[in-house]
């Protein structure tokens, strides 16, 4: 048995010397009796399903990355620039939203996978090759991915070139080092120019979770969101807050990290000169079922976030200045004294419609419903009506996407359907 390298063992595995089709693989995979088979035989194969996930991953950034070469232009015209600039410039603003429903993902995840399989086909095609074939593993593709994706587009095709010939049998960590030192050392920009693009990317991001709960994320430069964590910190240790003002003389029990929500949730509803936000200057959207607040589990729906548990839907509603009431019939859900026939709803039928939805119907746009144009699912000039089944929010983007043909709403109606379904089947 020939002796590895100290760069090899467990884990490297010998991809270089499988090359079997990917049609043989999966047809063995599916008829393998699995029960049947003893511990060597099952690493066998799974070792072929990691070669069959690379031959999928590879073909759908191809099928991706053709995709997105029909939906934009040629973007390869400067070597000097990073290929993300250069895509982004360049493609269609509606070529996410049409491939979104199919991978089932959110339009800008959808436009991120777009993005890296248009780089990966143009800008290492041999590292897509080696994955097809099974002489990169998933993991490794990954890590150049990420590791070159900064680089201008000529740096990234010289790294394409020098690393699929590296020994495919090394170590992962082995593997890891040689591609971060090689990156490094080919990085032409300076650290003055990323710190730039650190500036310029801060966002603020709101992604809901589950059971009423949600995070909100932060990126950008670390010294402003170290003197924004030390502030909350100090509110949270000293027992004030972030106004400076101190809390009743009661037992805190709190730990030191729900204090420190606390004092951001406090600063977030206060102004610079301390004084409360009133209903006025920010406003919450609450879809309350009259069975909530008889006491009943019916779960509550804010906008811009999705279910709620009654609970909070109640504590919501107690604190509410303004309530609107929705009239509908209870059988069809249509809203009373609406009429079909005209092509601009009225102000009730809005407000239905935007409460029901809760978000842009596009799937997994979260734009609130508040803020999206009320569109007629079956156009009301081909004889849609005017009535809530035929009516949907759709945000500013989404809906002219619609109206220009890149998407069709009818198809990806279903979302609403099911869930109108799963209302009235539950006891």
């Amino acid at each position: 048995m020939a002796n590895r390298s100290a760069s090899e063992g467990f884990g490297a595995g010998q991809r270089a010397e499988r090359r079997v089709s990917p049609g043989m693989l999966a047809c063995k995979v599916d008829c393998v009796e699995l029960a049947d088979l003893g511990p060597e035989e099952l690493k066998d194969i799974l070792e072929d399903c990691v070669q069959l996930e690379g031959f999928v991953a590879a073909k759908r950034a191809e099928i991706l990355a053709a995709f997105g070469t029909a939906r934009s232009h040629d973007w390869r015209t400067d070597p000097g620039r990073q290929p993300a600039d250069r895509i982004a410039e360049n493609m269609s603003p509606y070529g996410a939203d049409e491939i979104a429903p199919i991978l089932d993902a959110a339009p800008r995840t959808a436009a991120a996978e777009l993005h890296r399989s248009m780089r990966a086909c143009s800008c290492l095609p041999r590292t897509v090759d080696a994955l097809k074939t099974g002489s990169l593993s998933p993991r490794r593709y990954r890590e150049v991915m990420t590791k070159t994706r900064d680089l201008p587009v000529a740096t990234t095709l010289e790294a394409d070139r020098e690393i699929t010939t590296w020994n495919p049998n090394v170590l992962p960590q082995s593997f890891r080092t040689r591609l971060s030192r090689w990156v490094g050392s080919h990085d032409t920009r300076t650290a003055e120019s990323k710190h730039r693009d650190v500036c310029r990317d801060r966002a603020v991001e709101f992604i809901p979770d589950d059971n009423g709960s949600a995070q909100l994320l932060a990126y950008g430069p670390a010294d402003s969101l170290r003197a924004l964590f030390d502030k909350l910190d100090h509110a949270a240790r000293t027992g004030r807050d972030t106004a400076g003002r101190e809390p009743a003389g009661v037992l805190d029990t709190r730990t030191l990290a729900q204090r420190r929500f606390d004092a951001l949730v406090d600063a977030s509803v206060h102004h610079d000169d301390h004084r409360r936000v009133e209903a006025q200057d920010c406003r919450l959207n609450v879809t309350v079922p009259v069975f909530a607040l008889l006491g009943w589990n019916d779960p509550g729906y804010l906008e811009g976030y999705g279910p709620i548990p009654a609970s909070m839907a109640r504590r919501l509603a107690a604190g509410a200045q303004t309530w609107t009431r929705l009239l509908t019939d209870p059988v069809t859900d249509r809203i009373i004294n609406a009429d079909p026939k005209k092509y601009r709803p009225n102000a009730a039928l809005r407000k239905l419609v935007r409460a029901r939805d809760g978000t842009c119907r596009f799937p997994s746009c979260n734009i609130p419903a508040g803020a999206c144009d009320i569109d007629h699912i079956n156009p009301f000039a081909r004889g849609g009506p005017t009535t809530p089944e035929n009516l949907q929010a759709l945000c500013e983007h989404h809906h002219e996407a619609k109206t220009k043909g890149f998407i069709n709403t009818n198809r990806h109606d279903r979302r609403r359907r099911d869930r109108k379904r799963h209302r009235h089947d539950d006891p």
